[in-house]
């Protein structure tokens, strides 16, 4: 009989135990209630490379419930959080915009530069939907797409002697990048270049090397300064400016004509886009007097484009634009 009640006791034991770690690994399985998932970034191709700093930021709903900043890709991204789904965006480049705290992030929120003396860098964008299940861990893996072109050089060529400046303005780009990626609904951000004369004489340029966000429609103007004459020449197309584009401008001005043409490379595709700017209002003058002109010289700030020596004719070419009016109204 004292061997039966040792046995019994020993067998409530063994069950008392067992069922105690039973709930403990119950309790354990409900109090687990996070997943997590691994960020890797990446672009299409081989050759591009990811733009560094990058901001990830994790949306459940409209509610920003985390953001982490990545400096380099040897950084390993890991993200914990409670079970549900997920919209998770990455903005590369960043280094010159202005970046919302987490508490008021939305995934709308307008990323604007610092300062309007600064410039875009190389900005890429991503976003991928993911659902957290608790316990498990995923990779989520984010294929980067860049948001801006590329203005790699501008060039114009025989520009008359004597001019003073020349610069090129491209407008009616959008004005700011969203966390989504999207662009503003805003495009009246513009971009100024003021060009060097070169050796020649004859031949202004410049290599900006700079990142612009696009623009649905094409809107370029170029200042001349020629002489005490300002010359304005605009042009607004259907062709757009692209993102992920270099682009190339090259320009020949002969007499009311600017002839321009743009150049550029989608990654693999080339795009050409040629048209030219003519001056409407030429306004010719004409001069009789003793004094010989030559194409290329300037008659009271107006330069000479044609010379007709029989006829003792010299055809100038002015502009509407900001022409101071002569001292002496009959010269």
């Amino acid at each position: 009989m004292k061997r039966l009640k040792i046995v019994l006791s020993a067998l409530f034991c063994i069950i008392l135990f067992s069922a105690c770690n039973s709930n403990d690994l119950e309790e354990e399985t409900v109090d687990s209630n996070t997943g997590t998932f691994t960020v890797r970034t990446r672009t299409p191709g081989t050759e591009a490379e990811v733009s560094y700093p990058l901001v990830l930021y994790v949306f459940n709903a409209l509610k920003c419930c985390a953001a982490q900043s990545v400096q380099s890709e040897n950084e390993n991204v890991v993200m914990s959080l409670p079970a549900g789904e997920y919209n998770v965006y990455a903005i590369g480049g960043v280094d010159n915009l202005s970046l919302p705290e987490m508490a008021n992030a939305q995934s709308t929120s307008l990323l604007n530069l610092k300062s309007a003396e600064q410039a875009y860098g190389d900005l890429m964008a991503a976003h991928s939907s993911v659902s957290v299940v608790a316990g498990k861990s995923q990779d989520v893996n984010l294929q980067m797409e860049r948001k801006v072109m590329q203005l790699d050089k501008v060039e114009m060529k025989n520009i008359p002697q004597g001019t003073e400046q020349v610069s090129i303005v491209i407008s009616s780009l959008h004005s700011g990048i969203k966390i989504d990626g999207s662009y503003s609904d805003n495009k009246d951000y513009s971009y100024e270049l003021q060009l060097v004369k070169q050796e020649d004489n004859t031949t202004w340029s410049a290599t900006p090397s700079a990142f612009l966000l696009p623009s649905d429609e094409t809107t370029v103007s170029v200042k001349m300064k020629i002489g005490e004459t300002e010359k304005t020449f605009a042009y607004t197309g259907s062709d757009k400016f692209v993102a992920n584009s270099h682009f190339t401008i090259t320009a020949t001005y002969q007499a009311q004509k600017l002839e321009m043409k743009f150049t550029g490379a989608v990654w693999g595709e080339d795009k050409q886009i040629d048209f030219s700017l003519v001056d409407d209002n030429p306004n010719p003058g004409t001069s009789t007097g003793a004094q010989i002109f030559k194409v290329g010289d300037f008659y009271k700030g107006c330069y000479v484009f044609e010379v007709d020596e029989n006829e003792r004719i010299a055809k100038v070419l002015s502009s509407i634009e900001k022409v101071p009016a002569p001292s002496d109204p009959k010269k």
